[in-house]
């Protein structure tokens, strides 16, 4: 009985050292576990251990080192994209502020990764996503505008300008982005020093749509406002050129055909634009 009681305190100041840092010492460690212990175990014994749940109640104020501090963080921004790599439509980011209490709530909804859910779903959880998270923004950059900001720049620094307009606008302790550039910590000091708050912790992240709810939720709201985009585009043209990406053979079809007759729906920076101009020039000039 006392070995299995020791190892499960043992387990208990584990758990706390994960979520306290500061309390990896010996002697402060097992003080606190001890505490801590006694009294859940005294909980237990008026069948309150079910109202409260230390684990339960540990994920939801993360502590997190930051120049030499310990900070509590009761929120996060998560921050996605929907729509980098296609020729037509806009490119849509967008950031959302979870309170880390409500983290519960978007997985009890199903939030995941927008790219595992079907359309339906996602147009299902777009509402009730920004009912529970804090705060949200969401920004569309047009093809145009696409356009004429790749005369400066490239597009993972388009991402990060408009980032950091989102970071800026909502504002928060912590932020993690899905990161688009193949230097995680560069891409994340870029942002953070244009930040109005330098105090601002920036994780950038591979693949975080998978691994962070927060920016699930924002991966969601992202590409269901590029969707729609997409359908209001249509309707407007009264014309249908698929999903805009080129690997959708009707994307291709119609670029090929109209790819100098809508300016407003394609990226002409695009290699897969210039290069259905220059078969259209070079079949121009064979017919000459």
């Amino acid at each position: 009985m006392y070995i299995t009681r020791f190892t499960e305190l043992w387990s208990f100041r584990i758990r706390l050292i994960k979520y306290f840092p500061f309390l990896a010492t010996f002697r402060t460690g097992y003080f606190v576990a001890l505490t801590l212990f006694l009294i859940r175990k005294c909980f237990s014994l008026v069948k309150l251990s079910t109202v409260i749940d230390w684990h339960r109640y540990l994920e939801k104020w993360r502590v997190y080192k930051c120049s030499g501090f310990i900070v509590f963080v009761s929120g996060i921004i998560g921050i996605d994209e929907a729509g980098r790599g296609p020729v037509i439509g806009p490119l849509v980011l967008c950031g959302v502020l979870v309170e880390l209490a409500k983290e519960e709530e978007l997985r009890s909804l199903g939030v995941k990764d927008s790219k595992l859910l079907s359309t339906q779903r996602r147009e299902e959880l777009f509402e009730p996503i920004k009912t529970v998270v804090k705060n949200y923004k969401i920004v569309s950059v047009s093809a145009q505008e696409i356009d004429a900001l790749m005369q400066h720049i490239n597009l993972n620094m388009i991402e990060a300008q408009k980032s950091i307009e989102i970071i800026n606008s909502l504002d928060c302790d912590k932020v993690i982005l899905d990161c688009p550039s193949a230097n995680l910590n560069a891409y994340a000091s870029v942002i953070k020093a244009k930040l109005n708050n330098k105090k601002i912790e920036v994780i950038a992240q591979f693949k975080a749509d998978e691994k962070y709810l927060s920016v699930g939720a924002a991966s969601i709201l992202a590409k269901v406002t590029r969707d729609r985009a997409i359908q209001a585009l249509k309707e407007k043209y009264d014309v249908d050129f698929g999903s805009g990406y080129m690997s959708d053979v009707v994307t291709q079809k119609f670029l090929g055909e109209n790819y100098d007759k809508y300016p407003e729906l394609f990226r002409t920076c695009w290699i897969s634009w210039q290069n259905a101009k220059a078969k259209k020039m070079q079949k121009m000039l064979g017919e000459f």
